[in-house]
């Protein structure tokens, strides 16, 4: 039976706009940008997309190892914010600084000394190989620079300071349109580089974006300009809570990422075509995601500010109205992506098979939107929260690599289905039994694990009390 107040609680939806609008519109921006570019590379041919969204898998590999990190972060951060403990926030962000900095070294320097070895993990098309590995040694020198937007992007969000880090994002994604377009077409003067052009424009923008940041944060004087001494004041005790707190979400993410990775070896093998209709529907889909990744930041800090000042009852109704929020959002997005697949795919300068393709992979995305999803806003944004690391974690990456690495390669290489078959048989056969799995935790509220000592207090008292 819902609860009186469900829907209607003012302040819940007051908080949660407050929190999920910054960051939804920063996404949006990001997403849009990212759009932009594709377009734009897109009217440079087919193997020049395929090219970029090839060697972007890295740099994909490499945000998820860094959402990881922050995500394990975000935990504490949330949580100590809840009861006021800035001291616990500063050692957080010391730590976090610290492990992502080290994580963009161990990327950046293979795609900066052996691009063509990586591009040769998603296609064996030379052309592509080559262009693709000049694409992504640029970008490698924008690694670190990432880790510290990372870093100082999670700190802000998770202590309810959105506002900064959207209006970086915007600064952000205009230098880089700005610059794809007079570098990519040579346009103001500047030379026409082509697909270099695209490169250098996107790295600009990734350097730009955590100086601006660090910048006005010392102007303002908030918590990402707090005095080193403070930062780094944690000691091992700190660091092995920490790591042992992350580590299950790093590496939920870094198998999730291997997972993925064999799916786009898979996707790549399949035709250049059909990699340039999957770069165009994920572009799209990025756009309608940006929804859900605001709920789920707000999610996150709610859920976790409740946990971490040991209100466990408002945790597990406020997580309630989330999943319910998340249902009705996939029916409005979904909608939505199926109006507009066809005019965004025509904005594209590819054959009209790769426009039928990537119209029919959008379909699919809209269609199965909510199986997607509701495993995203409970593992990322509630068990995480909560302090459990662990089982989401284990139902994320057996539902991937024992369910739908295997059943999509038999799809593809086996049954010899068409492309957009073989994605929907992807998209199925991992996260249907995922949603099921993780709705089954949900309802058990063993995911409320408070990491504070006042928390833990209110916990013990509240323990059982479901």
């Amino acid at each position: 039976m819902v609860k009186k107040g469900f829907f209607s609680d003012r302040a819940f939806w007051a908080a949660t706009l407050r929190l999920a609008l910054p960051v939804a519109l920063q996404n949006l921006l990001m997403s849009s940008g990212s759009m932009v570019d594709s377009i734009m590379v897109g009217q440079l041919g087919e193997t020049a997309l395929a090219s970029v969204g090839m060697a972007g898998q890295w740099m994909f590999f490499f945000n998820l190892m860094l959402f990881g990190f922050s995500s394990g972060g975000a935990v504490f951060v949330a949580q100590y914010w809840g009861v006021k403990d800035m001291g616990g926030i500063r050692r957080t962000y010391g730590m976090l600084f610290i492990f992502t900095l080290l994580i963009s070294l161990v990327y950046a320097l293979p795609a900066l000394f052996a691009p063509r070895a990586i591009l040769a993990l998603f296609t064996d098309d030379a052309l592509v190989i080559a262009e693709g590995s000049m694409y992504l040694s640029i970008l490698a020198c924008g690694f670190i620079f990432s880790s510290m937007g990372m870093t100082f992007t999670t700190v802000l969000r998770s202590t309810e300071s959105v506002k900064l880090p959207m209006a970086v994002s915007m600064i952000s994604v205009g230098i880089n349109v700005a610059l794809n377009y007079v570098l990519i077409f040579g346009k103001l003067g500047f030379p026409e580089l082509g697909l270099r052009g695209a490169a250098i424009a996107t790295l600009v923008s990734m350097i730009a974006s955590p100086v601006m940041l660090l910048a006005i944060s010392v102007v303002q004087r908030n918590i990402i300009a707090a005095p080193p001494r403070t930062v780094f004041a944690f000691g091992r005790a700190d660091a092995w809570k920490f790591i042992r707190i992350s580590m299950p979400v790093v590496l939920n993410e870094v198998l999730w990422a291997l997972g993925t990775m064999g799916y786009h070896m898979m996707f790549g093998r399949l035709g250049t075509g059909n990699y340039s209709s999957l770069s165009i529907a994920n572009t799209i889909q990025g756009i309608s995601f940006v929804f859900y990744a605001g709920v789920c930041h707000a999610c996150a800090v709610i859920v976790g500010k409740s946990v971490g000042a040991h209100e466990m009852e408002k945790a597990k109704l406020d997580s309630k109205r989330y999943v319910a929020l998340v249902f009705g959002l996939t029916v409005l997005t979904g909608i939505m992506i199926v109006l507009l697949r066809a005019p965004i795919t025509s904005l594209f300068n590819v054959a009209p098979e790769v426009k039928a393709t990537a119209s029919d992979v959008i379909m699919v995305n809209a269609l199965c939107a909510f199986v997607k999803l509701v495993p995203y806003i409970t593992i990322v944004g509630i068990f995480r929260a909560g302090g459990d690391t662990k089982t989401g974690t284990v139902i994320d990456i057996a539902c991937l690599l024992v369910i739908g690495l295997p059943v999509t390669f038999l799809a593809a290489f086996v049954f010899n289905l068409s492309f957009p078959l073989v994605y929907a048989v992807m998209v199925l056969s991992e996260n249907a039994p995922k949603t099921v799995l993780c709705l089954w935790h949900f309802v058990k509220y063993k995911w409320i694990q408070p990491l504070t000592e006042a928390a833990a207090v209110g916990g013990a008292a509240a323990g059982g009390a479901d």
